[in-house]
């Protein structure tokens, strides 16, 4: 065989090994379909839109940034961004892309990626509600596509993905952890399902209040600087949302939170509990401080004292003062 006809015959063996090593859409969306429901479970992001994302942006995990990179959403650098880089044409000549480890960590950054402010009102949205979860994205700059609703939607719609988030809500899908523990205690699941704490990533699980402000639990002693770096968020939010000092330590299971807290809570009243203070309450419901203070025409550097009955939501009628 000349050297001509052996370098032809190479790049058409390569051409086809890369080719029968293509995922089909089916095939990936079974393999990482848990991985989904994991963000879904953590993070409050529906699985179908995970999925579709993943599909859309790495053409079903074959793109040559998915197989090179592990970059399975399209994510750019940004200033953000301190990991490895790759640089590919997109909406612009040779734009920088995030590089990953793995494709695990791409889902991870992904649902991290969307707890940023512009994504905030994507939260306000019922979790099963993949039509405004897809319109959402596309309107907080996600995409510039002006399709990228209906491609995402299409693609959810034709592969039935919603189902996932169906069953993920009714606690048709849990993970292995979670099947091995319910049949060690073999015990029935309650009617109205919660969801699991997984640890997708190496960050602390986010929560949601009642009130739709985003939280997480303090570890043992740390400091407004350690969540502040652990979070990748600015040492003046963790202060001025959790109306805390610069050197305030955080208790083990405190709540710390990562968006404003409201002006008002869920409920209509808390009675004060021995030991109880304005910040506590604070806290516990959700509510700034100052705004509880003033409802309750609470004077600075006052404390309501145990039995009191504190207003979450209206102002406290003068008379009862």
């Amino acid at each position: 065989m000349n050297k001509k006809l052996y370098i032809t015959a190479l790049t058409l063996f390569l051409a086809f090994a890369m080719n029968a090593q293509n995922l089909t859409r089916e095939e990936y969306i079974e393999k990482y379909k848990e991985t989904a429901v994991k963000s879904m479970r953590e993070f409050k992001i529906p699985a179908s839109i995970t999925l579709a994302q993943a599909l859309l942006e790495s053409s079903n995990g074959n793109s040559d940034l998915a197989k090179r990179s592990n970059n399975h959403f399209g994510i750019k650098c940004h200033s953000s961004w301190k990991g490895k880089k790759t640089y590919h044409d997109d909406d612009a000549h040779q734009e920088c892309f995030r590089v990953y480890k793995d494709v695990y960590d791409s889902y991870a950054d992904h649902a991290k990626f969307l707890q940023r402010p512009r994504y905030s009102k994507l939260f306000e949205l019922d979790i099963d509600d993949y039509k405004g979860w897809a319109k959402g994205l596309r309107e907080a700059g996600y995409a510039t596509n002006p399709r990228y609703p209906q491609l995402l939607i299409k693609i959810i719609e034709d592969n039935e993905l919603y189902k996932i988030d169906e069953e993920v809500l009714a606690g048709g899908v849990t993970d292995k952890k979670s099947k091995k523990k319910q049949r060690k205690q073999g015990s029935d699941q309650d009617e109205e399902t919660e969801f699991d704490e997984v640890v997708l990533s190496n960050k602390p699980a986010v929560k949601r209040t009642s009130n739709k402000v985003k939280y997480i639990n303090a570890q043992e002693k740390q400091t407004v600087d350690d969540v502040a770096m652990l979070m990748e968020m600015g040492r003046w939010q963790i202060k001025s949302y959790n109306d805390v000092e610069e050197d305030y330590v955080f208790e083990e299971g405190e709540r710390i939170y990562l968006t404003p807290k409201r002006y008002k809570g869920d409920e209509k009243y808390h009675i004060v509990k021995e030991g109880e203070d304005l910040w506590d309450i604070s806290q516990e419901h959700a509510i700034k401080y100052g705004s509880l203070r003033r409802k309750n025409r609470i004077p600075k550097g006052k404390q309501p004292k145990p039995g009191d009955k504190l207003y979450l939501q209206k102002k406290k009628p003068k008379e009862l003062d």
